[in-house]
């Protein structure tokens, strides 16, 4: 394999894995010793994401959360993936080049790589306060502590305040409650070919169209190309397939709308983003029921040869991950 087998983990199952490597789980210490091995001898590849970055600074307990972090730091090797806003600049850029029939970047390089810029999508800079030019020397050094995958480990010990906590989870509940709002907008609509034509109108207008728009004159994509390229809804999702992390993210959203019964939760869009950018660049996803049902009822798993489990498989990883390698 060009690349380590990658494997998604849900941020509960870092916490049961950690658990198991630390003794107070025996029936996951096979699993988790198995997995710090593999990952040493570079068989798998398990990165972290800005949302487990998140959830685990908001552990209150510190001995709690320094285990956690230093399983999470061992485990990766401060490996990282990208998040979704990310993917879909990149994913935008690839599919411009495919309508003119450029040479396409391998995403997989870009979307996995090492450090926390890495993992929030930004390149860093250091600047001062005033603007004042810096020493190159110190500049070098503050910006190679700040690309440093140990700076992961760092901040993951660092933690946040309860304060910030509980505004994080206000903002969280504020946005669930917007979206529970949004869904009732299309409830009306019975026919679930039409709302989702409806709702595929709305993220188009929303979050593809401005730069993908960008995108097409930057690549200078001719008008019969592009007329061609969105003549038909066919066309158009057949294009939407392209950009992979952005289609992932949409068709889950409109899943998790057609759940009627189930209550919009606000970790509802961390699950959804992060599977957005997994789905597609992952050989392994181990997520919640309802995200596994989604994945497979919404035919997601076929965009990429992925495997996608829950907490109860963690138990069949090892033999799994050496079944998918020896092939």
């Amino acid at each position: 394999m060009l690349f380590p087998l990658s494997i998604i983990l849900d941020q509960k199952d870092w916490i049961y894995l950690a658990r198991g490597y630390n003794g107070a789980d025996p029936k996951l210490e096979t699993v988790a010793k198995y997995l710090i091995r593999s990952s040493t001898d570079g068989k798998v590849m398990v990165p972290l994401s800005i949302t487990h970055f998140m959830e685990t600074v908001k552990r209150l307990n510190n001995p709690s959360r320094h285990r956690l972090a230093e399983f999470m730091y061992e485990l990766s090797k401060g490996n990282v993936i990208v998040p979704a806003t990310t993917s879909i600049k990149f994913e935008l850029d690839n599919a411009c080049r495919r309508l003119c029939g450029n040479n396409q970047v391998d995403l997989r390089s870009v979307i996995f790589g090492k450090g926390i810029s890495h993992m929030l999508g930004k390149k860093p800079d250091i600047t001062t306060q005033s603007g004042g030019q810096i020493d190159p020397k110190l500049r070098s050094y503050l910006l190679n502590e700040v690309l440093s995958a140990e700076t992961i480990l760092k901040l993951l010990k660092w933690g946040v305040s309860r304060d910030t906590i509980v505004e994080q989870n206000k903002r969280a509940r504020s946005l669930a409650e917007t979206i529970e709002k949004i869904r009732e907008e299309t409830k009306s609509i019975k026919d679930a070919d039409l709302r989702h034509s409806v709702e595929l109108v709305k993220y188009f207008h929303s979050s593809i169209d401005p730069p993908l728009i960008k995108c097409l004159l930057k690549h200078g994509v001719s008008p019969d190309v592009i007329g061609t390229t969105f003549s038909s809804k066919a066309k158009i999702m057949n294009f939407f397939r392209t950009i992979p992390s952005a289609y992932c993210n949409f068709e889950l959203d409109f899943y998790r709308n057609s759940q009627k019964q189930r209550k919009i939760q606000p970790n509802d869009m961390h699950d959804i983003m992060g599977l957005a950018v997994a789905v597609p660049y992952a050989n392994v996803v181990i997520t919640e029921p309802i995200w596994q049902n989604g994945i497979k009822s919404r035919k997601l798993d076929l965009i990429n040869p992925l495997v996608v489990l829950t907490s109860r498989d963690l138990p069949k990883l090892p033999n799994l991950i050496e079944r998918i390698i020896t092939g």
